[in-house]
């Protein structure tokens, strides 16, 4: 997956690219990307939804915790942003991506399953909050390196 694509032909008249017939979607690399991300951002999104819900109507949790569970959320980026750039250049892109999906499902799985057990509190809230920051801070980094391993530059 860590191939870059050739590029679409040109055209003898004006040099310019030939748009393949369906573009992108006819590179299957780019389509399990795009599928694989489209997925995991609506499951990230519904797991901080869900995370806000949970803390709000069963833990009761208060404005002041509302908003500490809500930074909690960005802070990874302020702190491991920068780190975390070198650090994917360093790995293999996809699985770093696929480790942090992974990663984000556990967090956002052992809420469920901490209620189930009678065990769920506001400090296990925040703790997959700033964890599920710094799992979100890799993948994005390591989407956004390896796109343009996959996309060719007139596309």
């Amino acid at each position: 997956m860590n191939r870059t694509t050739t590029p679409p032909p040109a055209s003898p008249a004006t040099g310019e690219p030939v748009r393949r017939r369906w573009g992108l979607w006819a590179e299957a690399d780019f389509r399990r990307l795009w599928i694989g991300e489209t997925t995991s951002s609506l499951g990230t999104a519904v797991g901080h939804v869900s995370l806000s819900l949970v803390a709000v109507v069963v833990l009761k949790a208060d404005p002041a915790t509302m908003g500490v569970l809500t930074a909690l959320t960005w802070l990874p980026w302020l702190l491991i942003g920068l780190p975390a750039g070198a650090w994917v250049d360093r790995w293999p892109r996809r699985r770093v991506m696929l480790v942090s999906d992974l990663a984000l499902l556990v967090l956002f799985a052992s809420v469920p399953v901490a209620a189930w057990l009678g065990v769920l509190t506001i400090g296990q809230l925040l703790v997959v909050a700033v964890l599920v920051g710094v799992a979100k801070v890799f993948l994005s980094t390591a989407y956004a390196a390896l796109i343009p391993t996959l996309v060719a530059k007139p596309d």
